[in-house]
């Protein structure tokens, strides 16, 4: 990879446009093989409708237009709508005169950032037993911001389930499908700025649940999904490292500057 692709981090702003490359390629089936043994997309999809009769939900959304497959998939792969693979709504509203319930801790868009949270201010609101399945993450779900940086979003990889605020939204996963991989889907769009197609208002963006449900999800084998997190992960680490060098240089470029010019004065 770094033989076709490395001389561009040293260009202005090269490492994020690495990562951009990276995350187009994996999104486009270009950064791993594909394995022809793999069972395709397709009849991950029948598993998914099928999970959705078992749990009564009838919500179908349209096809997808060939103006809006941005490019062509591999074999094995299918373009599909991102609510037609998880089951989304956002939280809780807070509201301190009419909240019910009993105190509970809650995240809002200033603990999201892109992968991480920062729970160093987690609050509390009033919420009933009744709302919990609506505005409870569990470990696997996929947290998204619905307003400031509409899409930004994070995977919920602890233990301990956590509440949420009206302006996230809960993406809980169908079967086959893995959270990283959207997770990394998502940040694709923001690298590329094709997020911005689907965030509405001026100054302050947002994302309604209707318009994340209709965004064109690429939709690999399962196995490859795995593949495709691991090598996302790999790379993004060398991605660090480089960025580490170049700010490291950066410190060090004025300090050696000023060494020698004192040697020669």
């Amino acid at each position: 990879f770094l033989e076709n692709f490395g001389p561009i981090a040293n260009a202005p702003n090269g490492v994020a446009k690495l990562r951009e490359i990276i995350l187009s390629l994996a999104m486009q089936g270009k950064l791993v093989k594909q394995n022809p043994q793999d069972i395709p997309a397709s009849e991950l999809i029948k598993e998914i409708e099928a999970e959705k009769q078992r749990l009564k939900i009838s919500r179908t959304l349209l096809e997808i237009k060939a103006e809006e497959m941005r490019y062509a998939l591999p074999t094995g792969w299918k373009w599909v709508r991102f609510g037609n693979i998880a089951q989304h709504n956002s939280g809780k509203t807070l509201d301190k005169v009419r909240n019910t319930g009993h105190p509970r801790d809650y995240i809002t868009t200033s603990n999201l950032y892109w992968g991480i949270f920062e729970l160093n201010n987690v609050r509390q609101m009033l919420i009933r037993d009744e709302e919990l399945e609506r505005c409870t993450a569990r470990k696997g779900d996929l947290l998204i911001c619905e307003g400031g940086e509409a899409g930004r979003s994070a995977v919920w990889f602890y233990d301990k389930e956590v509440c949420f605020q009206n302006h996230v939204h809960r993406a809980r996963f169908y079967y086959g499908i893995d959270p990283y991989y959207a997770y990394r889907f998502f940040e694709k769009l923001n690298a590329t700025g094709e997020i911005n197609q689907y965030r509405k208002g001026v100054g302050i963006s947002s994302i309604s649940s209707k318009v994340l449900a209709s965004i064109p999800f690429p939709l690999p084998p399962i196995e490859e999904q795995k593949r495709i997190v691991a090598k996302v992960d790999e790379l993004m680490a060398l991605c660090d490292k480089l960025e580490a060098q170049q700010q490291e240089q950066e410190r060090r470029f004025p300090v050696l500057s000023r060494a020698c010019h004192a040697r020669f004065v």
